[in-house]
């Protein structure tokens, strides 16, 4: 006869609340903020409508994300103007398309390297954690101008770390031709499609009449 094992208390909800330590609020904010915009950019991919995200991050920065553009989303909301005929929109909607399906094959490749990044951080620990007596005990034997030539040494290892980690997040190096020809393809037309990684200011102080800028974090 088999015995009753510990009865399970099945899916349990988690409790939503502010997250008090800050490091970790805009490490959760940055991460909810790109999925977010992640997933707009594939709803307006798949299903075609107009959609304009804003959110403000908590010290007061405006991200955005717009198809075809934030500017012409915010524009008929405010004006209550009908949408544009089929005819006239059929082209620029193609590109913006065409743009978001780059954007979520991009955004794929950096949570691809993301996860990367994480396990080459994991392995750099354990090696460090592994070594880290062996050079506490060399270290109290060394000379002034040994101690120099080992501070140079393992500044040159975190210059080659990091930058083998940056291009990691690029998708893999410099030499991949596909990144790079596709982060150019959305750099170039901002008037199609809001950049949902920059932040922007909102109804700047602008003679040009360009709507919304872009502004630095």
């Amino acid at each position: 006869m088999l015995s009753k094992g510990k009865a399970s208390k099945g899916k349990q909800r988690i409790e939503l609340k502010k997250i008090e330590n800050e490091n970790a609020r805009y490490a959760s904010f940055t991460k909810r903020r790109t999925g977010l915009f992640t997933k707009a950019c594939d709803l307006a991919t798949l299903c075609g409508p107009d959609i304009a995200v804003l959110v403000f991050s908590p010290v007061g920065k405006c991200y955005s994300f717009g198809s075809p553009s934030v500017d012409q989303v915010v524009y008929r909301y405010m004006s209550g103007s009908p949408p544009s005929s089929a005819g006239t929109r059929s082209g620029p909607t193609n590109e913006v398309q065409k743009l978001n399906q780059e954007l979520m094959e991009l955004s794929k490749k950096l949570e691809a390297s993301a996860a990367q990044q994480a396990v080459l951080q994991e392995r750099l620990r354990v090696a460090a954690q592994a070594g880290e007596c062996k050079w506490l005990e060399n270290v109290e034997r060394l000379g002034l101008e040994e101690l120099r030539r080992l501070k140079e040494s393992l500044g040159q290892l975190k210059s080659q770390a990091d930058k083998r980690m940056n291009e990691l997040l690029r998708g893999g190096g410099p030499s991949s031709s596909t990144t790079g020809s596709s982060r150019t393809a959305l750099t170039v037309t901002p008037k199609n499609m809001a950049n949902p990684f920059e932040p922007i200011t909102l109804y700047p102080d602008d003679s040009s009449g360009e709507g919304f800028g872009s502004a630095g974090f």
